[in-house]
């Protein structure tokens, strides 16, 4: 390729925009990885809790599928207008009914695994607690 004080100065002119634009990108593309917005490792996602919070809102828990440590405490807060519970399919746990604007709280069990969950009176609303 030939170096750009060999080229006409109309492509001398485009040549040098190109590399500046391509500068300011590169910068953009280091400061956008580099920066403490940055994703979080798999690891970091993943990582089991002690103690969780989980939100019913517009007959939806949130978040519905979530990972803590053996014997966490699980708070279930409750921002609807209606009755909830928060219920494991195995009958592993309870909350027994939440008030609206009512929160209670739960021991997670001991035992590693998958625990389903739904509200006993909205079964349609369902979650998974995993425990490891």
């Amino acid at each position: 390729m030939a170096s750009r004080t060999h080229l006409p100065p109309r492509c001398r002119r485009i040549a040098e925009r190109a590399t500046a634009f391509g500068v300011v990108v590169a910068v953009g593309l280091v400061l956008s990885a580099c920066s403490s917005g940055s994703v979080p490792s798999a690891s970091a996602i993943q990582r089991p809790l002690s103690h969780e919070t989980v939100t019913i809102k517009n007959f939806a828990f949130s978040p519905s599928d979530f990972t803590v440590v053996p014997g966490a405490k699980i708070t279930i807060d409750n921002h609807d207008s209606v009755t909830h519970t928060f219920t494991a399919d195995d009958g592993s746990f309870t909350t027994g009914d939440i008030a609206p604007g009512r929160a209670k709280t739960i021991t997670a069990p001991k035992k590693k695994g998958k625990y389903p969950y739904m509200c006993l009176i909205h079964q349609f609303m369902t979650g998974t607690l995993t425990v490891r």
